[in-house]
């Protein structure tokens, strides 16, 4: 949704090269979401109980 949209607001921005601001629009939307997934710590999942035999 958000890539579609991000050609979409951007295919005209540069018109000597229709697309150029498309790709730079998507590499930055990219970065971005690079940004915001270093932050993301997960959880280590937890282990099951020992079961004695």
């Amino acid at each position: 949704m958000i890539g579609s949209q991000t050609v979409n607001y951007t295919m005209y921005l540069w018109t000597a090269h229709i697309f150029a601001a498309t790709f730079l629009a998507q590499a930055a939307v990219a970065a971005v979401s690079a940004l915001v997934l270093i932050g993301v710590r997960c959880r280590l999942p937890l282990r099951p109980p020992a079961v004695a035999h």
